[in-house]
């Protein structure tokens, strides 16, 4: 196949929907097809690559953004087989709009909602996802559902991350035959960072530093977690619009060195991090499907995440970590608590095998070809 892959980012930017498209692109050049990359860039790059890489600068504004993506697009559909786009909106749009002409089928990977998380951040909204489903709310908000919708709309084949996801894809109208359920896989890392830690007994936590992360409770339980085990320390990787409150926060609770930002890190150093740390906890109102969890549990180190969106397709209540209500601070504290005290019981558990790698690569590479 002749795969073009449209996206919002690639490397050197960090995350893990750079990550993801970077190693499919060589996994699919392995198995003998072509492809092909545009995305969105800070800067430019000199790309050293087997496949071409198409930049389009994100210093401009969005209208202009939009349409220069439009323009890449638009000259590399005819090359195309299939068109495996990454997102809804900012690679979804322009690479629908381009594709009016070509009609080259579509296979459309959802990992969110993004006119969900556009109205919690820029709007101030706190309804959450399933809720988001069912409501109509301002012009602004509404404009970006539609266009998320539409764009779907116009795919041959979804690809989503969670059986969640999946229900959440089903309530913008789609079939549920058009929509594939694929899990994020975890692939063990050729190396990791030798970090060195802050002292204390660790409780980790990482991600995009937005409201519905609830970072912020997780600050709040501190003074009841420190009674427990003065030597409990919460460590924080990411950045995000909510850091300012966050630091205030921190100040007004006194816990000036318990709780340690570390701002973004490349995936080698998060996950040294990760391997020394004592607990991982993830207290979010929403997530697709996590590789943080993954991570963590290949890490062999207690999970405790909250009981929200495809964190139950991952971890088992009592077996491979524990799940909480989400925000709830008398479960989550417990939960950390029973966790740590249960220490020794760590360290032997496994990813499950339908997150692998190969099952990922070889369920997408059949999706992409049913389009042609």
């Amino acid at each position: 196949m002749k795969i073009l892959i449209t996206t919002g980012i690639f490397p050197p930017d960090i995350g893990g929907p750079a990550t993801y498209v970077s190693k499919i692109c060589d996994q699919f050049l392995e198995l003998g097809h072509e492809v092909e990359v545009i995305t969105y860039s800070d800067s430019k790059v000199l790309d050293e690559k087997d496949y071409n890489i198409y930049r389009v600068s994100r210093t401009k504004n969005i209208f202009w953004r939009y349409f220069k993506y439009f323009i890449a697009v638009f000259k590399r559909c005819g090359w195309a087989d299939v068109i495996y786009t990454q997102d809804s909106v900012s690679a979804g749009l322009p690479t629908v709009l381009a594709n009016i002409f070509w009609r080259k089928k579509i296979v459309l990977k959802v990992v969110g909602d993004f006119a969900w998380e556009q109205a919690q951040n820029k709007y101030g909204l706190r309804d959450d996802l399933d809720t988001f489903q069912h409501q109509k709310y301002n012009n602004k908000i509404e404009f970006w559902r539609n266009i998320e919708h539409f764009v779907a709309s116009k795919a041959f084949k979804i690809i989503v991350p969670s059986q969640y996801l999946k229900n959440i894809v089903k309530c913008w109208g789609q079939p549920e035959n058009k929509i594939k359920v694929i899990y994020n896989a975890f692939e063990e890392p050729a190396h990791i960072d030798d970090v060195g830690m802050p002292k204390g007994d660790i409780i980790f936590t990482a991600g995009r530093l937005v409201a519905w992360k609830g970072i912020d409770t997780l600050i709040n339980i501190m003074p009841n977690l420190l009674k427990e085990n003065s030597n409990f320390k919460l460590m924080i990787i990411g950045d995000g619009p909510e850091k300012e409150n966050l630091v205030k926060l921190i100040d007004k609770l006194g816990l000036e060195g318990k709780v340690i930002f570390m701002g973004r890190q490349p995936r080698e150093k998060l996950l040294g991090y990760l391997k020394k740390s004592k607990i991982f906890v993830l207290n979010s109102s929403y997530e697709g499907m996590s590789h943080l969890i993954l991570e963590a549990i290949w890490a062999g180190i207690p999970v405790a995440v909250s009981r929200v969106g495809g964190n139950p397709e991952v971890v088992q209540d009592g077996i491979n970590g524990t799940l909480f209500s989400y925000n709830n601070k008398l479960e989550i504290i417990d939960s950390i608590l029973c966790n740590y005290k249960n220490l020794p019981n760590y360290g032997d558990a496994q990813v499950d095998e339908k997150f692998s790698f190969s099952n990922m690569i070889e369920s997408t590479i059949n999706t992409l070809k049913s389009a042609i």
